[in-house]
């Protein structure tokens, strides 16, 4: 019998992830799972176009961690865990291999990752983590949508209705392309206008 004992939740502080994690307990809590939150303090590709800088690689590494470190344990006091037991983890490399690696590592039954929820170019250009996570992961991934405020307001930009246009479920409605917003996100779009 499937069972799910043991659930990561990539973390990068935002308001996204923190959502991300809030699903992630409340699932935990319904299967008796371990949450463990994972953080990757990847610092990226760093070179001098001319070739004559010098970095301090282990320095800005350690002090990238530090500053994960910090904000974890603000993270976890913010959150109610109640009865979730839980640990964290840090990495220091590329989140999409560290996360997936990791899962493979520890033997993850489930990851539980959000999604901040980026549409058309800036998908593009930023590409999605939840999404390779998705396509590379050892094991199941759930993604958590972003918040329908911004699920909401990402697509009717992308259906071209300007926020001012917006006021009532009516004029919503009247737009053939953001017909394709729930009933829940038209209601979410027309509150915060």
């Amino acid at each position: 019998m499937f069972r799910i004992k043991t659930i990561v939740v990539p973390v990068d502080f935002s308001n996204c992830s923190r959502e991300g994690l809030r699903y992630a307990i409340a699932f935990a809590n319904e299967f008796g799972a371990k949450v463990i939150l994972v953080h990757a303090t990847y610092l990226g590709y760093i070179y001098s176009s001319e070739g004559t800088a010098l970095y301090d690689i282990p320095g800005l590494q350690k002090a990238a961690r530090q500053s994960a470190e910090r904000k974890m344990r603000g993270l976890i006091r913010s959150m109610n865990f109640g009865a979730v037991k839980f640990e964290t983890a840090f990495t220091d490399g590329s989140p999409v291999i560290d996360i997936c690696a990791f899962a493979k590592d520890h033997k993850v039954d489930l990851i539980i990752t959000s999604t901040h929820g980026f549409t058309g170019f800036k998908h593009v250009l930023i590409g999605s983590i939840a999404e390779q996570v998705v396509r590379h992961a050892p094991c199941s991934v759930l993604v958590v949508p972003s918040h329908p405020q911004v699920r909401a307001a990402n697509l009717a930009k992308s259906a071209g209705v300007k926020s001012g246009m917006l006021g009532t479920h009516q004029q919503l409605a009247k737009s053939a392309r953001v017909k394709a917003l729930t009933r829940k996100d038209r209601k979410v779009a027309a509150r915060h206008v």
